[in-house]
């Protein structure tokens, strides 16, 4: 008589089977969403350091192609003044952005250095220029620059 008997699934061992396939499936999904958030993230920072990075390369190339650097501050924060062939270029903190103005500091050309900038802070000790950005996210960064000033040329 035992022959006779099916060999098939029970629903208990069905149940038991889907139970167990959903507690695994509901793990490595909540793993894999919390995975992509942090890629998310990360990613979100990587480029936010790259963005610093060129900005603070830029700005070392204006330094070093002026032939003279001028810290100029106001109620509207601090910009440097650039002197190259006569030529007066600035860069500054302009509502979220740090830009750079060509000719004139409060109207004409502009070009984006870098955007989501919260504050932009200049100050300069002898012939040391300290760069400080600060980003919407919070983040500070900082850059110290040797420049050339009028009584060194």
């Amino acid at each position: 008589m035992e022959s006779s008997m099916k060999k098939a699934f029970s629903i208990i061992e069905v149940i038991v089977y889907i139970s167990v396939f959903t507690i695994i499936f509901t793990l490595t999904g909540k793993n894999l969403i919390l995975q992509l958030c942090n890629y998310g993230k990360n990613m979100n920072y990587q480029q936010e350091e790259l963005y610093v990075d060129q900005a603070f390369i830029y700005i070392e190339e204006k330094l070093r192609e002026g032939d003279h650097i001028e810290i100029l501050e106001d109620k509207s924060g601090s910009e440097i003044k650039i002197v190259t062939k006569g030529i007066s270029d600035y860069i500054k903190y302009n509502r979220g952005k740090i830009i750079i103005s060509y000719g004139k500091s409060n109207y004409g050309p502009t070009n984006n250095i870098m955007l989501n900038v919260k504050k932009f802070l200049v100050h300069d000790i002898e012939n040391t220029i300290y760069i400080n950005i600060i980003t919407m996210s919070g983040k500070e960064y900082e850059r110290c620059f040797g420049v050339k000033r009028k009584k060194d040329l």
